[in-house]
């Protein structure tokens, strides 16, 4: 069978985009949020029992999946209990919306909370085996909220109110509405972060009270804005109100959490009217944060900006990074670093620099990317409303925002890291820039090229940790080479009517009968096996990996077995599916082998 179309496109404003309903998808998305709230809730009575570590290791409980639930074990293997809940959970909620949902966005985000789930256990995995080192421990619970807020959000976008669009009301007023949209939940997540880094320890709480007088003047400035503004509009009214209460209730909560604290500071153990204030207080603010993040969506969707935003100028800039494939270059880097350390401490201040380095350099050669293939962009349908393309970002500005973030990375990792870091991640950026992107032009043999900076965010990470490059950095490279042909080629498959509309030489461009790229998958698929055994084959990892890098990698060959038999748009999709969950999981199984 010949390679059929693209993804069935429905007629214009309907929202099934032409893919089946599934109506109790809301209902599913509002059970994880509630899951995600319960989880936050488990995660408070951890530290405000002092649990933290009442079971020594991870991911088993005494070495076992079920310990005796007994004292501090009671709270911290619970929150276990439910952590594997809530990811269960999001891994059932994204498959979901990968089969029902029209939304490319949408089930991206989808995919991107099961990464974040997979982030979450694994950080919360490193605050016991390194017995609670302070910045993973305010990461987790940070993570945690973000997580929940995400969750409202997907709970938003599913329901029957979402569907019905927008209603639209014009902006009045300065600053601008957008602004403050942004502003509140920003201020909120600052404050929750605060408020970690005292429960944890790393700061005194004067820092959370000076930013609970910020957080409430920001959020009342906000939803008086609202409601003044736009007082009959029952989304944004509504929200507002909610923002307003859950604020509320967070202060007074947050007071009595203090008053409660002070007054039991000489108990031997915590005491329960302390535990229950400080938990629910912790509640609050994941409530304040999603509140304030679903008012700020409905914020963007509703108001019409009286000219040109800060808030949507901002939103527009972050789009030129590409955050979704920076995310993954961070992961592939972090995962580099975790192994380059070796035997030799953990060094915090080395991996947030050689983080925010990477995160630079790729953010800029993302926007340098966008600005040199502008005109194509606009000639696709998937890329069309991108910010320069569309008008938003004039392609000055976007080039020299793009060279300004990357020579950024460039001396964060020179600086603060070391030279060969920052070496290769200049590599990493000329080659992309002047090899890859106008080969894609020229000839389908692009991805190979495209495919060796690609490959690079795991070196940079391990030369970021160690200084040099081993045999391990090479492996974890490796990988990550090989996987990028499957997973690409299945994009250029799905979306090869764009690609050939712009002019760029994709394989299933040039073949259109698909015939090579379904070997090249199914090759590159069945090649991935040996190559992804090599960190076990290095002493990387150990029995638990090479159970799960073999299950991962039977997996995705079987998916590339099925698109070779069956050369379609939905097996392309079942491929990309399959790489997009292959490689945050295998580099979990890394890290905990």
């Amino acid at each position: 069978m010949l390679c059929s179309g693209g993804a069935a496109e429905g007629p214009p404003g309907d929202p099934s985009g032409g893919w089946p309903s599934f109506p109790g998808l809301h209902r599913f998305a509002v059970l994880l949020a509630a899951a995600t709230l319960f989880l936050v809730v488990a995660g408070g009575l951890v530290t405000s029992n002092d649990a933290g570590l009442s079971v020594p290791d991870w991911p088993l409980s005494y070495g076992r999946i079920m310990p005796e639930m007994e004292g501090g074990v009671f709270y911290e293997h619970g929150h276990r209990m439910a952590a594997t809940t809530v990811g269960l959970l999001t891994v059932i909620l994204a498959f979901a919306l990968w089969r029902f949902e029209a939304r490319g966005w949408l089930r991206r985000l989808g995919f991107a909370a099961v990464a974040a789930v997979i982030v979450q256990g694994l950080l919360g995995g490193a605050t016991v085996i390194f017995m609670l080192p302070k910045p993973v421990s305010i990461s987790h619970a940070c993570l945690a909220q973000i997580f929940f807020a995400a969750t409202m959000a997907i709970a938003l976008f599913t329901s029957a109110g979402w569907k019905r669009g927008p209603q639209l009301v014009e902006d009045f007023g300065s600053p601008p509405l957008r602004f403050l949209a942004v502003l509140a939940p920003a201020c909120a997540l600052a404050q929750i972060a605060l408020g970690a880094a005292a429960r944890h320890k790393a700061l005194g709480v004067i820092p959370h009270i000076a930013g609970a007088l910020v957080v409430t003047t920001v959020v009342l400035w906000l939803a008086l804005r609202v409601l003044m503004n736009h007082p009959r509009h029952p989304a944004l009214r509504r929200w507002a109100l909610i923002l307003v209460a859950v604020t509320v209730l967070q202060v007074f909560l947050g007071i009595a959490a203090y008053l409660s604290r002070l007054a039991t500071a000489d108990a031997p153990q915590p005491m329960p009217v302390m535990v229950w204030f400080t938990v629910a207080h912790v509640a609050a603010g994941a409530l304040t944060l999603a509140a304030g993040a679903v008012l700020a969506i409905q914020i963007f969707r509703n108001v019409i900006a009286a000219g040109a935003s800060l808030g949507a100028s901002a939103n527009d800039y972050l789009q030129l990074t590409k955050p979704t494939i920076t995310w993954l270059i961070l992961m592939s880097a972090a995962v580099g670093y975790w192994f380059g350390v070796a035997d030799a401490a953990f060094d915090w201040p080395r991996f947030l620099h050689a983080m925010l380095g990477t995160a630079l350099i790729a953010s800029g050669t993302a926007a340098l990317n966008q600005w040199y293939e502008r005109e194509a962009d606009g000639r696709m349908r998937r890329t069309w409303n991108r910010p320069i393309p569309a008008g938003r970002v004039s392609p000055r500005s976007a080039l020299l925002f793009g060279l300004l973030v990357a020579a950024a990375g460039y001396l964060e990792l020179w600086l603060a890291v070391n030279l060969l870091a920052a070496l290769l991640g200049l590599v990493t950026l000329l080659s992309y820039l002047f090899l890859y992107t106008p080969l894609k032009q020229r000839t389908w043999f692009s991805t190979t090229v495209g495919a060796f900076p690609g490959a690079m965010p795991p070196l940079i990470g391990f030369a970021a940790a160690g200084g040099g490059l081993s045999l391990e950095a090479w492996a974890l490279s490796a990988i990550l080479f090989v996987w990028q042909f499957p997973h690409f080629y299945s994009i250029a498959w799905m979306y090869r009517e764009d690609y050939a509309r712009a002019g760029i030489r994709m394989l299933p461009v040039v073949e259109p009968d698909c015939r090579s790229t379904a070997r090249q998958i199914l090759l590159c698929s069945l090649l991935l096996i040996p190559v992804s055994l090599a960190p076990w084959i290095l002493g990387m990892s150990g029995a638990i990996y090479l159970a799960g890098a073999l299950a991962l990698g039977l997996y995705f060959l079987y998916s590339g077995a099925q698109v070779s038999r069956e050369r379609t748009t939905g097996r392309a999709r079942g491929v990309l599916l399959a790489s997009i969950v292959y490689l945050p999981l295998l580099y979990g199984l890394m890290v905990v082998g």
